[in-house]
């Protein structure tokens, strides 16, 4: 089932089962009640989002903030899911890399082991 088809039941069933909505007979009716389902959908999708956006914490808030604002400044666009995806990558090869540099020199130098380790993360 599409998320298109998804919708359409699910805004059938909660609106067009209530007495309120009229039966649609015609083409144009099921049209506008199609568009209404997606509407639907749209509001749905909207309220999780902001719920979501609630439920964020002062640090996760300010994290994605700074996100945007770097994306923003360097590529004058709207990030994409894989622009977020590669900026939490490259955060935490950065975290392993300061891991490496404060507790790794006590065995050994490392500073040639965080390059191969940043080759291999793909940095």
């Amino acid at each position: 089932m599409t998320e298109l088809e998804k919708a359409t039941i699910d805004y059938s069933r909660e609106r067009l089962s209530n007495d309120d909505y009229p039966v649609y007979n015609d083409e144009y009716e099921i049209e506008l009640a199609f568009e209404a389902g997606v509407e639907w959908q749209r509001e749905q999708f909207e309220k999780e989002r902001l719920k979501h956006c609630d439920e964020l914490t002062a640090e996760q808030a300010q994290m994605e903030s700074d996100f945007v604002v770097q994306h923003l400044k360097n590529f004058n666009r709207t990030p994409t899911f894989i622009d977020a995806i590669e900026y939490g990558r490259r955060l935490m090869v950065e975290k392993a890399c300061e891991y490496i540099r404060d507790y790794a020199p006590i065995y050994y130098n490392c500073d040639g082991f965080i390059e191969h380790f940043r080759k291999a993360m793909g940095d």
